[in-house]
């Protein structure tokens, strides 16, 4: 086990600010950075929600009224105007069941003067002890302050009680803002209480906040709207689902994993493939994953969990693995006959192609082993990353130099195409051993296998074997073969048989001719053997030679049971030329 070194305090602090700012510009960090940032906006502007009324876009109703004798407009305002967001004003408090006079003042804000044609009248309120309408009133012209007093009692019971008056024209219609007067009653000798202010509950603060959501919810449904269209995806809930995920980490978590040469997405949410992380990539054992961001490379994963960055999804999977693919191919011979064979090729991604350095950085350790090596503890060294399990550069070339519409492994050919139309069909069907061509097949895979391993090797792919199956022509060209193929032994037959028949009738002549010869010499031998055995047994002579004669030629020429029946009769022939002189007449 490799220890660490005492590292200096130094580096420990920059390991410790490494981390810490590795953790802070983490991407489910920031989105929650957003979230905060956007909710508090959210409530500050809730909390300001009250002061928008006050704001011209939200202008008091008017309260004025145009008089049509004079000419003029009648309008009126309380001597203290309240404040909108300032609290509501303190009640007067007075002793339950006594007397006593509601006095303020009002103030003369339109352009007709006041006389004692115009009164002041109680429009509303839960006091209503008080007289109800006040018509003593002394001229009062533009801007002057007109006062009421106007006498009450006080409710028996303890309680803040309001009363509304407000001024009427001398046609009877209401004009200015009203005026409210609060007074709290008490018993005589009891200190007052006002009543507290109620606090903010769930519902106001739910409507506070009901602006700023409801331009948040609006600037969600057009952002997922316009992730939607820009990448086709099924349904706007991905559009929205996608936006929240990326700027607030709100949502599933969404994840893809690649097993046999596929990226497989967890769930029907396709966003990961189209669109790509924030999320998680879980790559098996012999498999990798070329990454894209923003249409360009990103970087290169093997086995192992990764978390993708923004934007950035797998582009394509690879199996490392030895895959094996069989493909029916079709090409034309050289005399232009269409062939067509299964072929099966074995092969896979070569570890480094031919010159290729791969870059194999150092593993560093974090804060945590540093601070505990400078403590003076025991601290292990970080192991050194494994080398990549495959060729880089041959993964990047198979993605951007690939046919288009074609997965890398649908590329690997066989080269039958090249080698089949250098070959006449019947140097494939028919080889002439005469010219040494006696498996045909045999050298068609070692030079398909020769070529293509080169030229695949060039490409970053170890091509491993070449499997070629029987070769198809068309129906109608192997009719003519066989047509032809019959012909040809038809002939064969022919010559053998004429050749035989040729044989036999020189055999059976040249047997002829020496027989003859046999039978001369015997013949002569017996007449020149006349003097020697007399006249008498000249016959018996000939006749043993010719018998001798016969036999030699049936022992050479004959077959065995050819041969067994002429001994037979020669031997009948030999018992009839012994008998005495007295039987020849028979």
């Amino acid at each position: 086990m490799a220890l660490l070194p005492q590292p200096s305090l130094n580096e420990v602090g920059q390991a410790i600010s490494a981390t810490l700012h590795g953790w802070w510009t983490r991407e489910s960090i920031r989105a929650r950075r957003r979230l905060v940032f956007v909710v508090g906006l959210l409530l500050l502007l809730g909390s300001l929600g009250a002061a928008f009324i006050t704001l011209p876009i939200f202008p008091d109703p008017p309260t004025l009224i145009t008089s049509g004798e004079e000419a003029c407009v009648y309008d009126s305002a309380p001597e203290h105007l309240p404040s909108r967001l300032g609290p509501a004003p303190t009640p007067q408090p007075v002793v339950a069941g006594r007397p006593g006079m509601l006095n303020f003042y009002v103030r003369n804000v339109g352009t007709c003067a006041w006389d004692n044609r115009v009164t002041v009248y109680r429009e509303g309120g839960n006091y209503t002890s008080a007289a109800q309408v006040f018509g003593s009133i002394q001229t009062t012209s533009q801007g002057a302050f007109l006062p009421v007093s106007i006498p009450y009692t006080a409710p028996l019971s303890s309680g803040v009680y309001q009363a509304v008056y407000r001024m009427r024209s001398p046609d009877s219609r209401s004009f200015g803002k009203p005026i409210v007067i609060s007074i709290i009653t008490h018993l005589e000798g009891s200190p007052v209480t006002y009543p507290s202010e109620p606090p903010i509950n769930a519902v106001t603060l739910l409507l506070l906040l009901l602006p700023g959501a409801i331009g948040f919810g609006i600037a969600v449904y057009h952002a997922g709207q316009f992730v939607k269209e820009l990448y086709s995806l099924m349904n706007n809930r991905f559009g929205y689902g996608y936006v929240l995920r990326r700027l607030f980490a709100l949502g599933p978590p969404r994840s893809a994993t690649v097993s046999n040469g596929e990226v497989e997405v967890d769930g029907a949410n396709e966003t990961l493939t189209k669109i790509g992380g924030p999320g998680k990539l879980t790559v098996h054992g012999g498999m990798a994953a070329l990454l894209e961001r923003g249409g360009g490379f990103s970087r290169i994963v093997w086995a192992g969990k990764h978390t993708l960055a923004p934007f950035e999804r797998a582009r394509k999977a690879f199996d490392l693995r030895q895959l094996s693919r069989t493909k029916t191919e079709s090409t034309w011979t050289k005399d232009g006959i269409k062939v067509e064979a299964e072929v099966t090729v074995s092969f896979k991604l070569m570890k480094r192609k031919d010159g290729e350095v791969v870059s194999k950085p150092a593993a560093k350790p974090t804060w945590w082993p540093l601070l505990r090596a400078w403590l003076g503890f025991k601290a292990r060294k970080p192991k050194d990353p494994d080398s990549p399990a495959a060729s880089p550069e041959a993964i990047r070339a198979l993605v951007y130099e690939s046919v288009a519409g074609k997965e890398w492994h649908e590329t690997v050919s066989s080269g039958l195409d090249e080698e089949i139309p250098k070959r006449m069909l019947d140097e494939l069907w028919a080889p002439d051993p005469d010219v040494g061509r006696v498996n045909p097949r045999r050298e068609i895979v070692k030079e398909l296998f020769d070529n293509a391993q080169k030229k695949q090797r060039d490409r970053g792919i170890d091509l491993i074997d070449i499997e070629i199956g029987p070769l198809v022509v068309p129906l109608e060209v192997a009719d003519r073969r066989r047509e032809w193929w019959r012909a040809f032994w038809e002939k064969d037959r022919r010559i053998t048989e004429a050749e035989g028949n040729a044989e036999a009738l020189q055999v059976r002549e040249l047997a002829r001719a020496e027989a003859q010869t046999r039978m001369i010499k015997a013949i002569t031998q017996g007449l020149q053997g006349f003097q020697a055995v007399g006249r008498k047994r000249l016959g018996e002579v000939l006749a043993l030679r010719f018998i001798d004669t016969v036999e030699s030629i049936a022992s050479v020429w004959l077959t065995d049971e050819s041969r067994a029946s002429y001994l037979t009769m020669i031997n009948e022939l030999r018992k009839l030329s012994s008998r005495p002189d007295g039987a020849e007449g028979e």
